[in-house]
């Protein structure tokens, strides 16, 4: 219903939801595939390293294309940083092929325990973000979505977590199960970090908790995979503390690890 009011939004200033998603994603939405892949920075040329076929669809403002590899096909976007730009997409993505939606990206810890470079897959994202609150049927002012929890779809993040702890096991790479908190701002967040991490949050990013739940008001199942790329409790964040074996280990996780474990879920998913 709230996907519907979302287009109705649209059919009453003369637009059909078929104009909106072909617009937004800029490109011929037949060629979505069923299964489509989210980043926000990562750019699909890394495929290739995988041997993978690339045909690109847009490269404007986002990144749009189809990759193959042996039989395995799959739609890759990358989206830009934080929740509106995904927001956008993936609500455009409602009118498509598109069933699965799998996001790979980076996450902060908030915990001694979660160190750089390992993976984490996330049991359900804290709102922080602004754009939930537009996902309703309800009035804006009486939507408030701070601190809502918001779930992956239990089917694939079931799947991405038997192949992340057999490869991890097998690459000795650690593993977690974590409490995410979505947030809209890198900068102002560490004035914030004591009360984030007293809603029971163990890790930080910016855009699953929008994805969440823009993907189930579409009727689309989505996960997600992280690599971690700080630790601010340890006093290595983004901003300093990080040293040459910590950016290694990100890197690693980010573009071996992450893309092995996606691979196999895409061949398991039905």
């Amino acid at each position: 219903m709230i996907y519907e009011n979302l287009i109705n939004g649209h059919k009453r200033f003369g637009t059909d939801i078929y104009n909106v998603s072909a617009h937004k994603l800029k490109c011929d939405i037949s060629k979505i595939k069923d299964n489509v892949v989210l980043a926000p920075t990562m750019k699909v040329d890394f495929w290739k390293e995988f041997n993978g076929d690339i045909e690109e669809l847009y490269s404007k403002y986002h990144a749009i294309s189809n990759v193959k590899i042996s039989e395995l096909e799959f739609t890759y976007i990358t989206t830009g940083m934080g929740a509106p730009n995904l927001v956008d997409i993936v609500l455009a993505l409602g009118n498509t092929n598109c069933k699965n939606i799998i996001f790979i990206g980076s996450v902060g810890s908030l915990d001694k325990n979660i160190n750089i470079g390992d993976i984490v897959i996330p049991e359900c994202s804290l709102c922080g973000d602004g754009v939930c609150r537009y996902l309703t049927e309800k009035s804006l002012k009486n939507s408030d979505t701070f601190g809502k929890q918001y779930y992956p779809n239990k089917y694939l993040t079931n799947i991405a977590l038997e192949i992340t702890k057999d490869i991890c096991s097998k690459e000795n790479i650690n593993y977690h199960l974590a409490k995410n908190f979505s947030i809209d701002t890198i900068f102002a967040q560490f004035a914030h970090i004591d009360e984030i991490i007293s809603l029971g949050c163990n890790v930080i990013e910016m855009e699953t908790a929008a994805l969440f739940r823009a993907a189930e008001i579409c009727n689309k199942r989505a996960t997600a995979i992280f690599c971690v790329s700080d630790n601010t409790i340890n006093n290595k964040s983004l901003y300093s503390g990080r040293d040459e074996k910590d950016k290694n280990l990100k890197r690693y996780s980010r573009y071996v690890i992450t893309p092995k474990i996606l691979i196999e879920i895409l061949k398991k998913i039905e």
